[in-house]
């Protein structure tokens, strides 16, 4: 059975990145299928000529 987290705020800036980042790694440290999808982005950085998501990069990171 699939179940899904949604995980929302009012504002920017509230480490809604880091509580989902925190959230997938104790799932997948206690055995469970846990991923992360961001549907919306807000901003991109210039990484070396070439766009570059950081909230991706951080997740991958944690």
């Amino acid at each position: 059975m699939s179940k899904e987290l949604f995980i929302t705020a009012t504002s920017t800036d509230v480490e809604k990145t880091f509580m989902a980042a925190l959230i997938v790694k104790k799932l997948r440290g206690n055995g469970l299928n846990a991923g992360y999808y961001k549907t919306a982005l807000n901003g991109a950085e210039d990484i070396i000529g070439k766009l570059g998501v950081s909230d991706a990069k951080y997740i991958c990171e944690v």
